[in-house]
């Protein structure tokens, strides 16, 4: 049996702000006799670097605090941020967790369905085909979206008794059980192990594809240049960070889609 963790990014709602123009949602896809284990890998983690402050209710890993250095990370130094969710991220490699993500980008996208539902939709279609394939159950665990939840519990049902619907492709989910069962990350590891993994995902592949855009414009058919040469003089260190975090992500994933195409 497996657990599924869902978290997002990049939520803006139905707004469509230019600055964050997709819409990310991942999954960490774990079997259920690894979930102690990781929990106490995150445990552990926390005691390393906060101590007793690890243990108070209000204290979670959460990506875009982590990288701004804002609530409980501000007594940290870059270096110290990055060397955290590095770690964080070794803790899945290390227990083998599969990783997939939906994109939708926002500003081209025309469906009807609010983004996230339209991710959502997508997210489950790949996790059914991922089940199917290793012959398992899944039961799927989000971050809780107050304005989502009953949306998705809904849509998930309508999936389960008919098929979700949607272009060439309608599925329909026999391996998901139950319902989606939302909770808060302050009180699960692993959503905020898949907060993590959202994170570094639409920051990466952000900075990735701002890259190779500038790449492309400055080929010289005279001197040609690989692309990984290119980035060692003209990518910051900051963004070769966000990279190397991306590529160890990379090595998990086992689904993705993007929409549009």
């Amino acid at each position: 049996m497996k657990l599924i963790y869902i978290d997002e990014a990049g939520q803006t709602g139905t707004k469509l702000d230019p600055n964050q123009p997709i819409h990310l949602l991942s999954a960490i896809v774990v079997d259920v006799e690894s979930v102690r284990k990781i929990e106490d890998a995150v445990r552990s983690l926390g005691q390393k670097y906060f101590g007793a402050l690890s243990e108070r209710t209000d204290f979670e890993f959460h990506g875009y605090e982590i990288q701004k250095g804002k609530g409980h990370f501000r007594s940290k130094n870059v270096e110290e941020r990055i060397r955290i969710v590095s770690d964080l991220i070794d803790i899945l490699l290390l227990n083998d967790v599969k990783v997939g993500f939906v994109a939708i980008n926002k500003l081209k996208s025309r469906a009807s369905l609010h983004p996230h539902q339209l991710a959502f939709l997508f997210l489950v279609e790949r996790i059914e085909d991922l089940l199917v394939n290793e012959d398992t159950m899944g039961l799927l665990i989000a971050d809780e979206n107050h304005e989502m939840e009953q949306r998705l519990i809904e849509d998930l049902e309508l999936f389960k008794t008919k098929n979700t619907k949607f272009g060439w492709r309608p599925t329909q989910i026999n391996r998901i059980v139950d319902s989606v069962h939302f909770v808060r990350s302050k009180n699960n590891r692993l959503i905020q192990l898949s907060d993590i993994v959202a994170y570094v995902l639409l920051r990466g592949r952000r900075v990735q594809d701002l890259l190779f855009l500038r790449y492309l414009k400055s080929i010289n058919e005279n001197e040609p240049i690989s692309y990984f040469d290119w980035l060692k003089s003209n990518a910051s260190k900051g963004q070769m960070v966000d990279i190397e975090l991306l590529n160890k992500i990379n090595k998990m994933q086992v689904f993705s889609k993007t929409f549009p195409q």
